[in-house]
C-alpha cells in the first residue's frame, strides 16, 4: 500500500536560523536581508536540508523578483512548518484513476523592519508535481524537495510585496 509522507510541526521543535545577506542590488530595492527558519518535527535529514538550501532558493528569487516599498534594511523572514510528500504517480493521474496530490512545502512570511517591527504577515503554501517513480522515493527525495523549495522561494518573494 502506497503512504504519503507528512511531516509536522510540534509548537517550537526545531527553530534554526539562517541570515543571508542579499547583494547591493537587490538590497537597493528595500529587502536587504532573508532568514529562514525550519521548524519541521519528525524529519531531521530533511529539516537539516530545508535549512541549508532554502535561504539561497530565497536570496535567488528576491534577486530575480526585488520587492519594492519597504524602509531600507527590512527583513523578509520566512518560517517553513510542514512538508508533505506525495504519493502519487510519475503521471498528472494517479494509479488509481484519479488526479495524484502534489508534494507541497507550508510556512509563513513576515516582512520585519530594522527594528523587528512586523510590517507584513501571510501564510503560504506552495505546491510542486510529484516527478520520477515514487517507489524510489529515497533517490528522488532531495529533487522532489528543492523544487518545492524553489517554488516556496518564488511565491514566499512574490507575497512579499506590500
Amino acid at each position: 500500500m502506497k503512504s504519503s509522507r507528512w511531516l509536522s510541526v510540534k509548537p517550537f521543535a526545531l527553530a534554526v536560523l539562517a541570515g543571508v545577506a542579499l547583494a547591493p542590488a537587490a538590497s537597493a530595492q528595500g529587502l536587504s536581508r532573508v532568514t529562514a527558519q525550519v521548524q519541521i518535527h519528525g524529519a531531521p535529514a530533511i529539516a537539516a536540508h530545508v535549512r541549508q538550501a532554502l535561504p539561497a532558493h530565497l536570496v535567488r528569487a528576491l534577486s530575480e523578483h526585488p520587492v519594492d516599498g519597504y524602509p531600507q534594511g527590512s527583513r523578509l523572514v520566512v518560517r517553513v512548518e510542514s512538508v508533505f510528500l506525495a504519493s502519487g504517480g510519475s503521471s498528472a493521474f494517479g494509479g488509481f484513476g484519479g488526479m495524484s496530490m502534489p508534494d507541497s512545502m507550508e510556512g509563513h512570511v513576515d516582512v520585519l523592519d530594522t527594528r523587528g517591527r512586523l510590517l507584513y504577515s501571510r501564510p503560504l503554501t506552495a505546491h510542486h508535481p510529484v516527478t520520477g517513480n515514487v517507489h524510489t522515493a529515497p533517490m528522488h527525495e532531495p529533487l522532489r524537495i528543492n523544487n518545492l523549495m524553489k517554488s516556496f522561494a518564488y511565491w514566499a518573494v512574490r507575497r512579499a510585496g506590500p
